[in-house]
């Protein structure tokens, strides 16, 4: 047996207390970082906080309900969102194994499918934001290239203010 894991990162925080309203899914495990959903027996959504989504044995169809029912979203192009994709291979006589984008268990429960969704939001977040960071990481060497050269950075007021801001 194969399933694939989809992590998502959307770029904000989540409001978990309006998607659980808005959600009829059966829901297993809350806290108040995260929502863990069951649609049938291997097939589970994990919501993050901080904006990661996982789904793990889902069809885009149910991917692009989720997100049209959580969010209001009609279509959605999920490839616009950072992801990471994983591979689980169900193999009884086999102990765990990983590998890059898979991994082999022997058994798929709640508790394993949790922390394999838990690992890969955060994956998939610290991408999203290293991509952030690298980017107002290089535009601040070029103003600062610009102020070591002519004492003047070259930003009109609101720019310097949104770029502070970012």
């Amino acid at each position: 047996m194969m399933y694939n894991v989809v992590a998502y990162h959307i770029g904000h925080k989540i409001q978990l207390r309006e998607v659980k309203e808005k959600l009829s899914y059966a829901l297993i495990k809350k806290e108040h970082t995260f929502l863990l959903y069951r649609l049938h027996d291997y097939s589970f959504i994990y919501i993050k906080n901080y904006g990661s989504i996982v789904f793990f044995n889902c069809s885009d169809s149910l991917k692009q309900d989720f997100f049209s029912n959580a969010f209001d979203l009609e279509k959605i192009n999920l490839n616009d969102f950072h992801q990471e994709k994983y591979k689980i291979k169900i193999e009884k006589e086999e102990m765990f194994s990983i590998g890059f984008d898979y991994l082999i268990l022997p058994k798929v429960t709640v508790d394993i499918a949790h922390i394999i969704m838990l690992n890969l939001a955060q994956s998939v977040a610290l991408d999203y934001y290293y991509e952030e960071s690298a980017v107002i990481l290089e535009s601040s060497a070029i103003y600062s290239k610009q102020l070591e050269k002519t004492g003047k950075i070259r930003l009109t007021r609101n720019k310097m203010r949104s770029y502070i801001g970012k």
